[in-house]
């Protein structure tokens, strides 16, 4: 998996937290997961992923913020973030 660029799964009935986990793969470059049932935050450990251009983590039960490492990544695609619970 270390060579992963693109993780794409979104409406996949997925439920629970995202795995920080995630936050290893250092190659990543798009993360996708829109309409699940993922819930608890955002791992803090997603922000040590440099190479990540495009997040989508849309309808999703996410709640509290963003983490700030993450909110400051070059994303030079897209993040859909919202709508999630505040």
């Amino acid at each position: 998996l270390s060579r992963l660029e693109s993780l794409k799964m979104n409406s996949n009935n997925l439920s629970g937290p995202i795995p920080a986990e995630l936050g290893q793969l250092s190659n990543l470059t798009g993360l996708f997961l829109a309409g699940n049932n993922l819930t608890g935050t955002i791992p803090a450990e997603l922000g040590r992923l440099a190479r990540l251009q495009m997040v989508d983590l849309r309808y999703n039960a996410l709640t509290g913020s963003l983490p700030e490492n993450l909110a400051t990544l070059p994303t030079s695609g897209y993040d859909y973030l919202a709508p999630n619970q505040d």
